[in-house]
């Protein structure tokens, strides 16, 4: 009988419902929910708020397919794993590349909010040898963490979700008492007759778009969770329609105290809660950030090198040593490149660009899942004429009875015109940079290729 390489021991604690859902808390709320709402109210003012329900809205319909995938396929990989089904090895390697890239630079860019928020509390962090010198002993930090499997990083997790969203709801439940309605008005920032609706919209939805970024992980631990097929799933919808909801009010009720002055604030939760409740108000909130932004760099450093080991076990899409393990089932290889390449970021390009870079890397996972979403409709659809069950025709499709999509191929085509004009807002510079990850990832798919020759030979 053939080892399964790419299961964990049976000793190896699995995540519960619980864990999964606050994983993927912690992987969607993170810096954005406390440090851009200024830059969104910048661009479309008091409509924000029906922004954030828009986006959120918007980014669900590509969770869904995320949703429908992971109850047909249990293995670990996520976005990777459905193109390899899909579409074959090359482009799962590819998207495989991506989904790293992705949360490498998502560590990144974590980790420097939480030096830049730190800077309020310790000026000594504005020197940038200090910066960037101690952004990397935490990212070395998050990778030491890791090495010691589900358990421990499934604590920090959880604690670090509860207490975000603790922190949310205090602003709202306490702020709600200082809103002001005419901070309400206008519902249309002026700024939008300037530059236009199109171009305001655009900007705004590109902000947006990115705190509702972290679904995506959630599938890429599946072989560390309990029962993934119906789990992670019935996880993706509940984090998605939680965030949405937390995410609109904190973006009403921020509004509701600061009104115009919102746009001009660094820090806009916390200075908002200041204006609210005093200096007691600022601090808390801070701190919260601070443990938000902590939250989704725990969680991402647990999923990426979990998404790069298994690329190396479950298909050896990359050489095998990749995927190698420790005690603790974590994958030690992939978590020394993946915190190395992190750290290595730190010291170029900024918050912004890291943002962009990371919503391209996820626009090219989204397409690919999507179509596999179409393509197993189709095939679902010709096996149920035939009278068998699609499982028994693909290759490592569950048994299980998961999520399916309802709607047939409506919220696909909705996601794939979603995935279009995120797309089409892209800069040069951002494009050069995917154009470059492709590249490599050709290279990745070659140089695999020739290992594996040399390895059975």
């Amino acid at each position: 009988m053939k080892k399964q390489v790419g299961s964990l021991e049976p000793q190896v604690k699995k995540l519960s419902f619980l864990s999964i859902y606050l994983l993927g808390i912690n992987g969607v709320i993170g810096s954005g929910a406390f440090l851009l709402p200024s830059k969104v109210y910048q661009q479309v003012g008091t409509s924000s708020i029906l922004l954030i329900v828009f986006a959120g809205l918007m980014a669900s319909l590509i969770a869904l397919c995320y949703a429908d995938m992971s109850g047909k396929f249990a293995g670990s990989g996520g976005a990777w794993l459905y193109a390899y089904h899909a579409f074959g090895r090359f482009s799962a390697t590819e998207v495989g590349f991506f989904v790293w890239i992705s949360g490498v630079v998502t560590i990144s860019a974590e980790v420097s909010a939480l030096f830049t928020t730190l800077q309020s509390f310790f000026p000594v962090f504005k020197d940038p040898i200090v910066y960037r010198s101690s952004a990397i002993i935490l990212i070395l930090c998050l990778g030491v963490l890791n090495f010691f499997g589900t358990k421990i990083v499934g604590f920090f997790n959880n604690i670090s979700s509860l207490f975000k969203m603790g922190t949310i709801l205090l602003f709202v439940i306490i702020g709600i008492f200082f809103i002001r309605s005419a901070h309400f008005e206008p519902f249309v920032a002026p700024v939008v007759a300037k530059k236009g609706v199109f171009s305001s919209f655009n900007q705004a939805f590109g902000v947006v778009f990115y705190m509702f970024n972290g679904f995506a992980f959630l599938p890429i631990v599946a072989g560390q969770m309990d029962k993934p097929e119906k789990n992670i799933p019935k996880a993706i919808v509940y984090v998605m329609t939680s965030c949405i909801a937390l995410y609109a009010l904190l973006q009403f009720v921020a509004i509701g105290i600061a009104g115009g002055k919102l746009g001009s604030y660094p820090y806009p939760i916390a200075q908002a809660f200041k204006d609210a409740i005093g200096g007691a108000g600022y601090v808390i909130i801070l701190i919260g950030t601070l443990v938000a932004v902590l939250g989704v760099a725990i969680s991402v450093s647990f999923e990426t090198p979990a998404l790069v080991s298994s690329l190396a076990n479950e298909k050896h899409l990359l050489p095998r040593i990749v995927g190698k393990k420790n005690k603790n089932g974590a994958p030690i290889v992939a978590i020394v490149i993946t915190i190395l390449v992190s750290a290595l970021l730190i010291l170029s390009g900024d918050f912004i660009f890291l943002v962009s870079c990371i919503v391209f890397a996820s626009f090219f996972q989204y397409v690919f899942t999507i179509f596999a979403v179409i393509k197993y409709k189709y095939l679902m659809r010709k096996a149920k004429k035939d009278g068998v069950e699609l499982s028994d025709r693909v290759e490592g499709m569950s048994k299980e009875k998961g999520f399916i999509l309802p709607g047939g191929y409506v919220i696909p085509i909705l996601a794939i015109l979603m995935s279009i004009y995120i797309f089409i807002s892209f800069d040069v510079k951002v494009l050069l940079f995917g154009l470059i990850v492709f590249i490599i990832g050709i290279f990745v798919f070659f140089l695999t290729k020739m290992v594996d020759k040399k390895q059975l030979s």
